[in-house]
């Protein structure tokens, strides 16, 4: 999915989102194949600019939810439930209604992206 980084101060709980394009890629890691990934790659003009970022999702470890404390867009958060490690991306696709509001589809890509970081590979 297209999805910006947001840089956040957890203190303070100020978050600012990063400028430039990217991608929230979930698929097999690149560290152990029997795991799944998270991957956020910089896509458009920043492409080359931006360092990427990887992350290996153990299973029942990862959820994903909206942060609807955000009112200038739409944002979610990855958080580790057992280091408590959270990760905010905001949403680039396009979207109609209220700015800070999930669409039906951004819904569903939640819930899909809930579903898979929740799948264990080596039972498939």
């Amino acid at each position: 999915m297209k999805a910006g980084k947001v840089d956040v101060d957890f203190q303070s709980g100020q978050a600012t989102p990063i400028a430039g394009q990217g991608k929230l890629v979930l698929g097999p890691s690149s560290e152990d194949p029997s795991f799944l990934g998270a991957k956020w790659v910089p896509r458009g003009k920043n492409r080359n600019s931006s360092p990427s970022e990887d992350l290996l999702l153990v299973p029942g470890d990862v959820q994903f939810s909206h942060v609807p404390e955000c009112k200038t867009g739409r944002v979610i958060e990855m958080r580790f439930n057992s280091s408590g490690e959270r990760h905010l991306y905001w949403l680039q696709d396009a979207s109609e209604g209220d700015l800070h509001e999930l669409s039906a589809q951004d819904a569903a890509v939640l819930e899909k992206l809930n579903e898979l970081a929740n799948t264990d590979l080596e039972e498939e």
